[in-house]
């Protein structure tokens, strides 16, 4: 949230300006209008979204993305600030991409070498969890993966966002065989853009993104097409044979290295499989069951931001390889979240766009071709905006900072910072020291606006912030520079009543971030004031249990430590449940909550009190997790509650009615997980035993029979079943068979 708090403290300053200056100064087109229209829809969807918490939050950093590219078509008006803007583009980029190396070369095999010595305490260092799920999860991104993410979750993001900064400093490059003065000067120029150019295709490589190659391709060509006619033929030859000599030596030496391989060529076609089975499961999920998608309710208003992966698991393909979080589509995923509405909406927008960008002049450019002189960046704002960036970082993730003090060797570190910053003092001096026209701005920007479009019609990530970040500002950059059309020109508004008016856009903008968004920051806070109660607690008990001799039964040592150390697991719990209070739409103080309690009652060797009936409690908690406006349909949720349940039915000395209610109440949490991913032949096994230790064979058999069908339908083998777990569901189905046999003798005899 720290990004949207400053985008909102920037938009203030820029309505304060306007007061005092009792002017607004402004760049204003149709694309704007559409720009805006889809930034309102998508940020509307949170209001119907089954898990509301996370739309909210998703919401107010796409707006925060919305106000950047406002205020960057607003705000900056001479070339010299557009120019300084594009050498931040490219500064940032070449930080994340010498840092993307460093993360393949040194940082990924030393975290590979401290998880092998040591995978529990790795694991707790990481913040995953050790059950099975997150740890294979875990160890497929760690060990099974080398492409680089820098401070991205997926290596496609990471690919999508260099797209534009490595065409512009294509653009800069090919500007030297244009420019006047010292040829020694030209070369010596040159020579430093290839070195930053280097590293933004290196990087760019390794991410072994299909889609974004493809698109860096286009936007390659389509900048070729943009500057052909200024370049003599004999530079075009030299740059694209120079070019091609750089792209092969880094794709051998990445071959020599073992960081690429053909499978970037030979997986082609398995992933393009994958994608058409996201795309086809998405489109049902729109289908929804209705022949007629435009009325029905998920095709018209979508199911709401970061609310896709719920959903989408309940029509997923049996065959497919994994749950996912969006589309990997553009349209399908903008279609999917915020509805048909929406989708019409961002392709009017993109429509604008391109024919802003590629169309016919309105009006004769201030400047020709020949007399476009090259542009000077304005250092203060390199400067105020590469700390500026330092800054914001930290504030988004104060665990990243060198000054955080983790002793995780997975969060931030100085080295970490060293390298961020020497690549992007790499990118900045290397681009920032080239005089670029706004011409070759201009076309490096939109030919990498259009190889973006391209790269998201497989990767998707368009409404999660850092990718609709450079793709949104790079278009707002891009119209700025297009002096010759109308949503280039400048215009000015004079008087009180513009100010005013945005004055009290911004007021009920930041009221109802306030209003959103405090109970979420006081609820953390309770979270994380439980969290601290819990270790403190844990710690005196654990203390205290290690100074009672093993030789006492295992109950009667938690019992004396409990007593003895009086830990104080209350306090936690009451700040869990504040936490419930102050932000009903979140579901995780329940969860924690529950767990707590459950932590709290094995400290005091409780096992054996059946008094003490935990389950009633836990149980409640739990499915006030799930509860509106909480995601009823959360398979995490309902996952917990048969996991608590499990702990518990492990325990032999329940009374028979106690454990015939905790294996019912595991009946039905396990049902639920089924209804949301009805595709786990590892959920359809569970399920199958759990309903044949109640007596219902017909229904044990049919879920059963499912988890083999399941089974055999997926090619992925770590969605089939365990092999002795396949192997007793077997043997399982032919004594419940005999057992359905003899009840309806007995039920046609009685």
């Amino acid at each position: 949230m720290g990004f949207v708090i400053l985008m909102l403290l920037a938009g203030a300053l820029a309505v304060f300006s306007t007061l005092l200056g009792r002017r607004w100064t402004f760049r204003l087109g149709w694309t704007d209008a559409a720009v805006a229209g889809f930034f309102i829809l998508l940020a509307a969807s949170a209001s119907h979204a089954a898990d509301r918490r996370i739309a909210i939050n998703i919401a107010w950093q796409l707006i925060a993305v919305g106000l950047a590219y406002l205020l960057v078509r607003w705000l900056t008006r001479t070339a010299s600030e557009q120019a300084a803007l594009a050498t931040l583009l490219v500064s940032t980029a070449t930080a994340l991409s010498l840092f993307g190396l460093y993360q393949t070369t040194v940082l990924r095999p030393e975290l590979v070498r401290e998880y092998r010595k040591n995978p529990a305490a790795a694991l707790q260092m990481a913040g995953v969890g050790d059950d099975p799920a997150s740890r294979r999860q875990f160890e497929d991104r760690l060990l099974g993966s080398r492409e680089p993410t820098a401070t991205f979750a997926l290596t496609n993001t990471l690919a999508g966002y260099l797209i534009i900064p490595t065409l512009l400093a294509v653009s800069a490059l090919v500007g030297q065989f244009r420019a006047g003065g010292s040829t020694q000067r030209r070369w010596s120029a040159s020579a430093l853009l290839v070195i930053a150019l280097a590293l933004l295709l290196a990087c760019f490589l390794l991410t072994k993104s299909r889609s974004g190659y493809i698109g860096f391709l286009a936007g390659l060509i389509l900048l070729g097409f943009s500057l052909g006619p200024r370049i003599p033929r004999k530079a075009w030859a030299g740059l694209g044979m120079g070019f091609l000599a750089l792209v092969g030596g880094l794709i051998i030496v990445g071959l020599a290295t073992r960081q690429l391989d053909r499978w970037v060529l030979t997986g082609a076609g398995k992933s393009l499989k994958f994608r058409s089975e996201y795309w086809i499961a998405t489109l049902r999920m729109l289908q929804a069951e209705s022949a007629w998608w435009w009325v029905d309710l998920a095709g018209w208003w979508g199911v709401g931001l970061g609310n896709f992966a719920g959903p989408y698991l309940r029509y997923k393909l049996p065959e497919a390889s994994e749950g996912i979080r969006d589309p990997h589509n553009l349209f399908l995923e903008v279609w999917a979240t915020a509805g048909l509405l929406a989708l019409v909406v961002l392709v009017t927008a993109i429509g604008l766009g391109l024919r802003d960008l590629f169309g016919c002049a309105s009006q004769p450019s201030d400047e020709t071709s020949e007399s476009d002189p090259p542009v000077a960046p304005a250092r203060w704002l390199v400067l105020c905006g590469g700390l500026g960036g330092w800054v914001l970082a930290m504030l988004i993730r104060p665990d990243l900072s060198p000054f955080s003090g983790s002793l995780n060797p997975f969060e931030g570190d100085w080295m970490r910072w060293g390298i961020l910053l020497l690549g992007g003092a790499v990118g900045a001096l290397t681009f920032g020291k080239v005089a670029s026209a706004p011409n070759l701005l201009r076309a490096g920007l939109a030919a990498g606006f259009v190889g973006i479009l391209i790269n998201l019609l497989a990767a998707g990530g368009l409404t999660f912030a850092p990718t609709a970040l450079m793709l949104w500002v790079g278009l707002a950059l891009t119209l700025n520079l297009c002096t010759d059309r109308g949503c280039g020109v400048v215009r000015q508004w004079d008087g009180w009543g513009p100010a005013f008016a945005m004055g009290a856009a911004w007021a009920v903008l930041a009221g109802v971030f306030a209003g959103t968004m405090l109970p979420y920051f006081q609820a953390q806070n309770r979270i994380a004031e439980a969290s601290i109660a819990t270790a403190r607690a844990r710690r005196a008990y654990q203390q205290t249990l290690n100074e009672i001799p093993n030789s006492v039964p295992a109950v009667e040592r938690a019992r004396r430590a409990f007593e003895k150390a009086q830990p104080n697991y209350q306090a936690a719990a009451d700040r869990y449940r504040a936490a419930t209070q102050i932000d009903p739409a979140s579901r995780l103080p329940w969860l924690l909550w529950a767990q707590l309690d459950l932590e709290g009652w094995r400290a005091r060797g409780a096992v054996t009190d059946t008094s003490d009936l935990i389950w009633h409690r836990l149980d409640s908690q739990l499915k006030q997790a799930t509860t509106p406006p909480r995601d009823p349909n959360n398979q995490q949720a309902h996952i917990t509650r048969v996991r608590l349940a499990d702990e518990l039915l492990a325990i032999p000395t329940w009374p028979e009615v106690e454990r015939q209610r905790m294996l019912k109440d595991r009946v039905d949490a396990i049902e639920k997980a089924c209804q949301a991913n009805p595709t786990s032949a590892t959920l359809h096994a569970e399920r199958a035993r759990d309903l044949a230790a109640q007596g219902q064979w017909l229904a044990a058999l049919a879920a059963g029979e499912r988890a083999l069908e399941l089974d055999g339908i997926t090619p992925h083998v770590d969605k089939k079943l365990p092999k002795p777990v396949k192997a007793q569901l077997l043997q399982d189905l032919e004594t419940w068979k005999k057992a359905l046999s003899r009840a309806r003798e007995e039920q046609a005899a009685g």
